[in-house]
């Protein structure tokens, strides 16, 4: 499965992965590719590092600070340390976008972590380029459950497979490490999506997004809401830089960058000795035989000889390398 050109890679969400700004999208990074985060959201800072080992497969490795809570629930302990957590990602790339069928991947984000951030969903992506025209428009849908579902818009379809996909256990641990694999794609789901346009030039990338989560649920201390829909705008500074500016909630501003580079175009730089070239001494009496030493010569050093001078203690070569 060839994921997009390299000209239309997917933005960051703030967790890291694929994603406009809270949700995730379906598309994928280039084979190989690498990328830096990170980015503030008012209550939360995040730091991630996003990974697609395989055309299928992306991983992200995040780790999270919650500044608007202690590190434990003892004062004395906690200091003026706050909350810390970390988080495993992972999405498979299912289906492959062709003309007419978008495509589609499913996701499981922070598996292996305390479970604050713990969802898991199934998204479609498609776009659309006008015919002459570089610039692109991007629609994603997708289904989330765990926090992307908390908002709980609507019921969860593999209820009707299993009973046990109906209820969602608390799958937070306090002290992480833990897969909850039990409670995987169970409990209420939700519907979340957005559109996105990317400028001719690429470097732009504007973003509407329908975000599913539900922050007065939020862990420990309820988030103010006063929008369901999220807006933000990547420019892409540099081939690795890029910036990112996003309103979340109605409420927060998100700021953050994020560094990209490939695995796969790293080379080794190799340091290789000049080469010996034999010093000739005419013997008296005999003519020498120049020919097979330029040729071996130009071999050697790429140096190409256009005009020889010979003098009675010296030889002098003229040309280039």
């Amino acid at each position: 499965m060839a994921p997009l050109p390299v000209a239309a890679q997917p933005s960051l969400s703030v967790y890291g992965g694929a994603g406009l700004l809270q949700t995730p999208v379906a598309h994928s990074f280039a084979d190989g590719a690498a990328l830096l985060q990170y980015q503030d959201t008012g209550p939360y800072r995040y730091w991630s590092a996003t990974m697609q080992v395989f055309p299928w497969l992306e991983t992200v490795i995040r780790y999270s600070d919650l500044r608007h809570l202690k590190y434990s629930d003892d004062p004395g302990f906690s200091g003026d340390q706050t909350l810390k957590d970390k988080g495993i990602d992972v999405k498979f790339n299912l289906w492959q976008e062709s003309e007419w069928v978008p495509q589609i991947a499913a996701g499981l984000r922070d598996l292996g972590g305390t479970g604050l951030f713990a969802s898991e969903y199934l998204v479609a992506s498609k776009q659309w380029s006008a015919a002459g025209r570089p610039s692109q428009l991007q629609l994603h849908v997708g289904l989330g459950f765990g926090r992307l579902g908390s908002r709980q818009s609507v019921a969860n379809p593999f209820c009707q497979l299993h009973t046990h996909f109906c209820q969602r256990a608390n799958d937070r641990s306090v002290y992480g490490g833990d897969f909850s694999v039990g409670h995987y794609f169970t409990g209420p789901a939700a519907i979340f999506g957005g559109l996105q346009w990317l400028s001719a030039d690429r470097d732009w990338h504007w973003q509407l997004e329908y975000d599913s989560h539900d922050y007065q649920s939020e862990f420990a201390d309820p988030l103010p809401q006063s929008s369901r829909f999220n807006v933000g705008i990547q420019y892409q500074a540099t081939e690795q830089l890029a910036v990112k500016l996003g309103w979340l909630r109605g409420e927060q501003l998100a700021m953050g960058f994020h560094y990209r580079f490939n695995l796969h175009k790293p080379a080794q730089v190799q340091f290789i000795p000049p080469a010996e070239i034999p010093s000739v001494q005419p013997v008296a009496g005999q003519h020498l035989a120049l020919d097979p030493l330029l040729r071996r010569l130009a071999a050697e050093t790429g140096f190409i000889t256009s005009r020889v001078e010979l003098g009675s203690a010296h030889i002098l070569l003229h040309g280039q390398a």
